[in-house]
Order: structure tokens, then sequence, then C-alpha cells
């Protein structure tokens, strides 16, 4: 269940960061994003250990963040 939600949150905090497929300039988003992505990260430890959570915390955020800019350059495009 902790892992779901930590996807959730990840996920979301991606979304945040985005902005065209740049990284967004609002401050608010940052910080906001930036709160989500560190809660993600705190599930991720305490439900697999400190090490192999971060590392799966930067495997997800890395796919997520793979996924969303080139699903956001397809819609673009089309």
């Amino acid at each position: 269940m902790l892992t779901f939600l930590a996807t959730t949150l990840s996920l979301i905090g991606v979304f945040l960061l985005q902005d065209n497929g740049l990284l967004t300039r609002h401050k608010t988003k940052q910080v906001v994003a930036s709160v989500i992505l560190i809660f993600s990260a705190i599930l991720f430890g305490s439900e697999y250990g400190v090490l192999r959570g971060i590392f799966i915390f930067i495997g997800i955020i890395s796919l997520l963040g793979t996924l969303f800019t080139l699903l956001r350059y397809k819609l673009d495009k089309a």
C-alpha cells in the first residue's frame, strides 16, 4: 500500500515539475513538488529500507519523467 501511495505521489510531483517539457519556473510549484517528492522518497525508504528505497525512488522518478516528457512531446506534435 505504501508503494502505491509513494508511486502516486511521485507521479504528482513529476507532473507539477513539468511545464511543456521543461522544468517549471513557478516557485510555488517547485516547492510543492519538492515536498511531495521528498515525502515519496521517505515512503519508499520506509517500505524498502533507506538505500534500496532511494534507488527505487530514483528509478521511478527517471521512468515517470521520461515517459511524461515523451507523452507531452507526442501530444503536442499531433
